[in-house]
């Protein structure tokens, strides 16, 4: 079982606060198109979930990271798509991958920065 240091939760949901502040505060200031503005947020979305869920979950890494895409992935054709087109999704979901690469990318630094405390427990014999 893997349990995260409470540095790391604290990490974590501050990062993922910042990230919803400042994406909010860019598309307030118009800095991000509001034709362009759908894609930006399918990958805070993606981000976000994984920075608020992670810290609090008991799944393993891999499937935490798969659940959070895969939810991910319907929420923005459902949600975030201001109009049900071809090009409109493929662009959210192009976006949404770029957010699971970048989610990728902060799990390997929780394993190279040890923010993960694994517990190795022997099996238990009925």
């Amino acid at each position: 079982m893997e349990k995260m240091k409470k540095s790391g939760k604290i990490i974590f949901v501050v990062l993922g606060i910042l990230l919803v502040l400042g994406t909010g505060v860019f598309t307030y200031l118009n800095h991000i198109p509001k034709a362009e503005a759908f894609g930006y947020e399918s990958l805070v979305l993606c981000v976000t979930t994984f920075l608020f869920y992670r810290p609090f979950t008991k799944r393993g890494e891999l499937e935490a990271i798969l659940l959070n895409f895969v939810i991910i992935l319907g929420v923005t054709a459902v949600v975030t798509v201001p109009e049900w087109t071809f090009n409109n999704i493929i662009t959210a979901w192009g976006w949404s991958a770029i957010g699971f690469l970048v989610v990728c990318a902060i799990s390997f630094i929780v394993r190279k920065t040890r923010l993960m405390d694994v517990e190795n427990r022997p099996a238990e014999h009925n």
